[in-house]
């Protein structure tokens, strides 16, 4: 939990997280207009996602994989640069995999 990775992690949640419920509200009224909808009201709903998100991570500390926000163990991935390339866990794919994964652009 005290790592920088569980955070950056945990942040990126959040983040998705608010926007989704940015998209909700938005969207709640049948029609997609950003311009209907109270800014403090956005702001604050999305601030509860966010928060909700960050304590669905922590809780999520004892059930998932050591040190991470997921609840879900064995989904993982290798990074080639910024790239996660999709992989079951403990997997070590070759450099040639992960360059035929990279071509037929995988892992986004």
């Amino acid at each position: 939990m005290w790592t920088a990775r569980f955070w950056k992690q945990t942040a990126e949640r959040a983040v998705k997280t608010a926007a989704q419920v940015l998209l909700l509200l938005w969207a709640s009224d049948g029609v997609f207009n950003i311009l209907t909808v109270d800014p403090t009201t956005a702001a604050g709903v999305a601030a509860g996602g966010a928060v909700l998100s960050v304590l669905t991570s922590l809780v999520s500390l004892p059930v998932g994989p050591k040190g991470s926000p997921s609840m879900v163990s064995g989904v993982g991935g290798v990074v080639v640069g910024r790239l996660e390339v999709s992989a079951p866990a403990g997997f070590k794919p070759s450099t040639k995999a992960i360059e035929d994964e990279i071509r037929r652009g995988g892992g986004q």
